[in-house]
């Protein structure tokens, strides 16, 4: 079976879709080409409808053993969703709500409509001219969508805590939620959708179809008899995990996250039973099935098409690939090197910031978790498959040629002249000999108390975040022989650091920058400190500012003055804001299932111009 992780929870469930802190910005999104994981899927007639990152990808299925691409257009959200009815398509789009597409030339679809939701779009169904989208935070909104071109929201009715799906079945929408299992709501008049009947299970994704509804959850498949709305009840269950659901005659087919494509034998309800699986190499969120084909949005691995004609018997015929999530960067010269979490390192040709290319690709057996390039070689931090050394001098052909397993997990990675120092959350600080890169061999390590989630090296000390521990600063003079010569302990969680100048920036789980004066590495001390929103997973300092990227949004912070930095601009990215690298007047944002983002940061006075690009 292929290795899988679940996704960040945090950047998946909880990035926020609004800043908390309001400025008046000048960035402005100009053109990005930000193909990224796939998450949804919808088939009409020939066609397959494929969300990758904030794109709606359209295939030529025809030959479902050959998809191709025949057209696709940005949305600038994530595209969580799709519903297709006649010429459009219409997208839960994360960030941006509802958004509508002409699909009626797939050669060139585009976007013709849109609808803001109160928190982010995680699903949507739509009929007799109304779609019902999920809001996550607010529940159930129903839009009319009679003209495409103009949608709007008639009615809503809130659901506690996190909802997830939505099917709408004569006059009824059946809304499904984590917290709060299914929930029927009279739909017949859209003004006032009015809740009729619960049934108290876990909820996820929701397929109805006869008298049931097919319930799909992390803990399990559930059948709910629906033939009074009223009352429904449960019928049967079935202890599989999943994440998507399409029930096709007798046969529930699930998408499992960890385990590809399960099929189902429900042919009796209160009976279901597991009759086969089709493991897939990516994590299985959608399913669509079609005439004797499912095809699974399978995150980062894009689009499996998968034969159905014998359900006992699913086998892979197809596939569509898209890239992973981009999660952090490191720039040098004309290239952007980015760690692109479970698809490895990719090579981007930055020569033109206005028009990024893809040159070349290596992938790595665990999850790329930082990079760090120097000369012609790019270190990338593999979380538990340690660090994995990369010939970068043809970026049209990365390549590995050494690897260090390290008996953790490589976070992060720093390197500093013949050595790269490896921060391990459950063991501290790894010193690695890189005098030979195809032979890297340990020389050091140093036990942090709680486990180096960052590391930023600057002379002779290398700072490392310490988790719930606070900063701790090491001396490095001699690798083999590391000591801790400063500590400060600081209140929360602390993951990214980067030392400028006699100031170290980290960050924490909570969002706040914390600002400390390292002049005396002996002792660090907090001089000021800034809200930043979120959680500061990355920070690259430039001159009077510091550039945080906070789970989905790009700060600025003014930090000419250190005793009191303060946040001066903030750009709402595509995708979640993971890492940053600056470089001149760009800021290359590797944004999760956005791409790589590149932001113009140029300043002249107190005016700021921004403009961005993005790259798979």
């Amino acid at each position: 079976m292929a290795q899988k992780v679940l996704i960040l929870s945090w950047i998946i469930v909880l990035a926020p879709a609004f800043a908390v802190w309001a400025y008046t910005s000048n960035m402005e999104l100009v053109g990005k080409e930000p193909f990224g994981p796939s998450y949804a899927v919808h088939i009409a007639n020939d066609y397959a409808y494929v969300g990758a990152g904030s794109v709606l990808v359209i295939l030529d299925v025809s030959d479902p053993s050959h998809p191709i691409q025949v057209g696709w257009s940005d949305t600038a959200g994530t595209v969580l969703s799709i519903h297709v009815v006649g010429n459009y398509a219409y997208l839960a789009d994360y960030k941006k709500g509802l958004c509508v597409m002409d699909v009626s030339d797939p050669t060139n679809p585009y976007e013709v409509g849109s609808c803001a939701t109160a928190s982010p779009a995680r699903g949507v169904h739509v009929t007799e001219g109304y779609a019902y989208v999920i809001a996550e935070r607010h529940g159930l909104c129903v839009m009319d969508v009679s003209d495409p071109t103009n949608p709007y929201q008639m009615g809503s009715y809130a659901t506690p805590r996190y909802a997830h799906g939505v099917h709408v079945v004569g006059g009824y929408a059946y809304v499904t939620g984590g917290s709060f299992g299914l929930w029927v709501i009279d739909v017949s008049d859209p003004m006032n959708p009015r809740k009729v009947g619960f049934c108290d299970i876990p909820g996820g994704a929701v397929h109805v179809t006869g008298q049931y509804a097919y319930v799909a959850s992390g803990e399990g498949l559930w059948m709910i008899d629906v033939s009074s709305p009223l009352k429904p009840r449960k019928a049967g269950s079935c202890d599989i995990p999943s994440c998507g659901i399409h029930v096709a005659g007798s046969y529930v087919y699930v998408a499992d996250n960890n385990q590809g494509l399960r099929v189902i034998n429900a042919s009796d309800p209160a009976n279901p039973r597991e009759v086969a699986l089709c493991d897939t190499p990516g994590g299985a969120y959608g399913v669509y099935v079609a005439r004797d084909y499912a095809y699974v949005a399978d995150e980062q691995k894009g689009l499996r098409v998968i034969d159905v004609s014998d359900p006992l018997k699913p086998s892979e015929v197809g596939a569509y690939d898209t890239p992973g999530q981009a999660y952090k960067v490191y720039v040098a010269g004309n290239y952007a090197y980015v760690a692109y979490y479970s698809e490895g390192l990719r090579v981007i040709d930055i020569s033109d910031p206005m028009s990024p290319r893809k040159m070349g690709f290596c992938d790595t057996p665990g999850q790329a978790c930082g990079v760090h390039v120097a000369g012609h070689y790019a270190y990338v931090a593999d979380w538990k498959h340690g660090l994995r050394v990369m010939d970068v001098s043809d970026p049209l052909d990365p390549h590995e040629v050494g690897f260090y397993h390290i008996p953790g997990w490589a976070s992060e990675v720093h390197v500093a002249g013949d050595y790269a120092y490896v921060a391990d959350p459950y063991n501290g600080l790894w010193a690695i000999d890189i005098s030979d890169p195809s032979n890297p061999r340990r020389v050091g390590i140093y036990n942090t108390s709680g486990g180096a989630e960052g590391v930023h090296v600057a002379g002779d000390y290398a700072y490392a975040t310490d988790g719930w521990h606070g900063l701790r600063v090491i001396n490095v003079s001699n690798p083999t022989d590391m000591e801790e010569v400063g500590f400060y302990h600081i209140p929360g969680c602390v993951e990214s650091v980067y030392v400028a100048g006699n100031y170290a920036y980290v960050g924490d789980l909570y969002g706040i920058l914390w600002v400390m004066d390292v002049s005396d590495p002996t002792n660090p001390r907090i001089t000021g400190s800034c809200d930043t929103g979120y959680r500061v997973s990355d920070i690259h300092v430039i001159g009077d500012y510091a550039y945080v990227s906070d789970a989905g949004i790009l700060r600025v912070v003014d930090v000419s003055n250190p005793a009191n930095p303060r946040n001066v601009e903030s750009y709402d990215t595509p995708g979640q804001a993971c890492g940053i690298y600056v470089v001149g007047n760009h800021a290359y944002v590797a944004d999760w299932n956005g791409g790589l983002c590149i932001l113009n940061v140029q300043r002249s006075g107190d005016e700021q111009r921004y403009y961005t690009r993005s790259h798979p």
